[in-house]
């Protein structure tokens, strides 16, 4: 797999085994991609295209979608 291999893992310090995290790995890209079709078939059934902020007129609702989590952190412009 290689995805993993030679990387930190940040709290413990210690190198990251992908063989002990690989089911989670899987579980976590499955959740990702069941919450993304969950998204789309969302939009397809909206009346009418949905409101954006003006900031982000340029990014479609897939890189939107990716971007909210990022989104949430913000408090008047600034990271929390």
């Amino acid at each position: 797999m290689g995805l993993y291999k030679d990387q930190i893992e940040e709290e413990t310090c210690m190198k990251i085994n992908e063989n002990q995290t690989l089911n989670e790995n899987i579980a976590d890209i499955k959740g990702l991609e069941t919450a993304f079709e969950a998204h789309r078939r969302l939009l397809l059934q909206l009346p009418k295209e949905p409101q954006r902020l003006p900031c982000l007129n340029e990014s479609n609702h897939d890189k939107l979608f990716f971007f909210s989590p990022l989104l949430e952190n913000f408090d008047d412009g600034k990271m929390t």
